[in-house]
């Protein structure tokens, strides 16, 4: 499949409207992610993990749905969307790594959080927490109902370069996301609304619309991502007002593109914290190999990386492979007979790599994390 910037030179983008309004940016992230696992996934495994969990939505539904009604009683001055995955431990509890220090001057307000991931990681500040998982739920069955009206533009566009895309699966989920978003703002009335990732797009354009602040914070790698390579102006209302990055070399990319208008860099509070922190156990793994190597691994790689190190560690008994993967429960699969292979589960990923001697991933942001580690 060609490359994202590629195809917006060979098709109109300002012919993406619907009802009046360019929606290019929201086909512009669905053919991305496309390419991104055309080029990147490694088998079918993965895939079929994702189909799988969808089979527990159901019984986590009607356990979270009281909650979510609830909340509709309430009002928040903060709302954030993350991920489980923004989760790591410090001093033992659980924080967010990247809207944690941020969220502490608004400890004396509401916040309400819409968390992805079957299964909810908890702050140990006071807010409230509902899985993302019961906001998809509702936007797929809205989405069912929706009828499209004056769409056929669009599509006359992607035939033009060949594109395999659902397109009317695509504006009937954003519609029925944006719905929902508008009702929950409505209702909630929030003066702030955080995301930690590019992907809660419709989120973003709902607030925009209704005049609610908009933050992202940087989760993974920014330059040179499809998300953020934005060469063509477009849409600005599909994207934060104010994007908080690592590092001014972000800041100086992204001035570049357009993707955000108010972007500031304020490092990484993980990093500075573990830069310093030296575990014991890794530490004594030193005695007995000349190296250790720590690897980031990725779902959509994992296949193929696994089998790469299993290699390695094979062949090179002197070196010391340390896996580090997403979730906890991502390698149960897999059992390794190699010594020289370990994995630590009741650490994270900055604690591993700061006490590494080298660390190695496909496209994990600990790759521009590690070295200041």
């Amino acid at each position: 499949m060609k490359a994202l910037n590629e195809i917006e030179k060979e098709i109109n983008i300002n012919k993406f409207v619907y009802k009046g309004e360019n929606i290019w940016p929201i086909f512009r992230n669905a053919i991305g992610w496309e390419i991104a696992l055309e080029t990147n996934i490694s088998n079918n495994k993965s895939s079929s993990n994702i189909k799988y969990n969808k089979f527990l939505l159901i019984k986590l539904f009607i356990k979270n749905i009281i909650s979510m009604l609830l909340s509709l009683f309430n009002k928040y001055d903060v709302i954030c969307f993350t991920t489980s995955d923004d989760y790591k431990y410090l001093h033992r509890n659980q924080v967010n790594r990247l809207t944690e220090t941020f969220l502490n001057k608004y400890k004396n307000q509401k916040i309400l959080e819409f968390q992805s991931g079957l299964f909810i990681n908890k702050s140990e500040e006071e807010r409230q927490y509902i899985p993302s998982f019961l906001f998809l739920i509702l936007s797929n069955i809205l989405s069912k109902i929706i009828r499209l009206n004056g769409a056929s533009e669009i599509e006359k566009e992607l035939k033009k370069v060949d594109i395999k895309i659902n397109s009317k699966k695509i504006l009937k989920k954003y519609l029925a996301n944006k719905m929902l978003c508008d009702f929950m703002f409505k209702i909630y009335r929030p003066k702030l609304i955080i995301t930690t990732c590019y992907s809660f797009m419709p989120i973003i354009k709902s607030a925009n619309d209704l005049g609610i602040e908009t933050l992202e914070f940087q989760h993974g790698s920014i330059i040179n991502h499809f998300a953020y390579e934005i060469d063509e102006e477009t849409n600005s209302t599909f994207y934060p007002r104010n994007l908080i990055v690592f590092g001014t070399k972000v800041v100086k990319y992204l001035k570049k593109k357009h993707y955000g208008k108010n972007i500031f860099a304020v490092g990484n509070m993980f990093v500075d914290y573990y830069s310093k922190k030296r575990n014991k156990s890794i530490l004594e793994l030193k005695k007995n190999y000349e190296c250790i190597i720590s690897i980031s691994l990725q779902w959509t790689v994992l296949e193929k990386t696994i089998e790469y190190v299993r290699k390695q560690a094979k062949e090179n008994k002197s070196i010391c492979f340390i896996l580090i993967p997403r979730t906890n429960d991502e390698l149960n699969n897999y059992s390794f007979d190699e010594v020289n292979i370990k994995i630590f589960n009741n650490l994270n990923c900055y604690e591993i790599a700061a006490n590494s001697d080298y660390h190695m991933t496909c496209y994990s942001t600990c790759a521009i994390e590690a070295p200041s580690l």
